[in-house]
């Protein structure tokens, strides 16, 4: 995956970055929200 060791602080922040960019696109397509609209 590209991380060597002792870089998991960076395995999981790239991790969380794309996790939130999918949960922004599954917002947008499934529930119609804007990338600005306010969090539930």
């Amino acid at each position: 995956m590209g991380y060597g060791p002792g870089k998991s602080s960076h395995l999981l922040a790239d991790y969380r970055r794309v996790t939130r960019r999918a949960r922004t696109v599954v917002d947008r397509v499934f529930w119609g929200e804007s990338d600005s609209g306010s969090r539930r």
